[in-house]
């Protein structure tokens, strides 16, 4: 084997070496890039999950302050509301939970409970969306 020939044959090694190392660096790139916009995107989903709990919470309240208006008295349950006044798919929050709904609240300012569990799905947590503490 001559000189000439090894080299070539040590150049290809170091040739395959570096592509593979260049892989390498790549994949930790694309993998750190895709934590962080990962990261970044479940923020923006709670988000959003949360202004559509708010929004539809608000839509709820007006349609208790209607049938309350129309009928002199709030409905037992939110099912009451369903054909008249809202859409079945509305009486849940932005998570998929369940809203708690009872009719006499604690004032006259306040007239029913209305909340969401929040991102937990558990109430009497930090997270919970109450219709009366939510800022307009």
């Amino acid at each position: 084997m001559t000189q000439d020939s090894r080299r070539r044959r040590n150049a290809r090694r170091l040739a395959r070496a570096f592509s593979m190392l260049e892989l390498m660096f790549v994949l930790i790139i694309i993998g750190i890039i895709t934590s962080v916009v990962a990261y970044n995107y479940g923020g923006f989903t709670n988000d959003a999950k949360r202004t559509a709990t708010v929004q539809n919470l608000e839509k709820i309240k007006a349609s208790l302050l209607m049938y309350d208006g129309r009928y002199s008295m709030l409905p037992p349950t939110l099912d009451g509301l369903i054909p008249e006044f809202l859409d079945k798919k509305r009486v849940r929050d932005g998570w998929g939970s369940e809203l708690r709904y009872e009719p006499g609240g604690f004032s006259p300012e306040q007239p029913f409970v209305l909340i969401s569990p929040g991102q937990d799905k558990r109430f009497g947590t930090a997270d919970d969306i109450d219709i009366w503490a939510v800022q307009n």
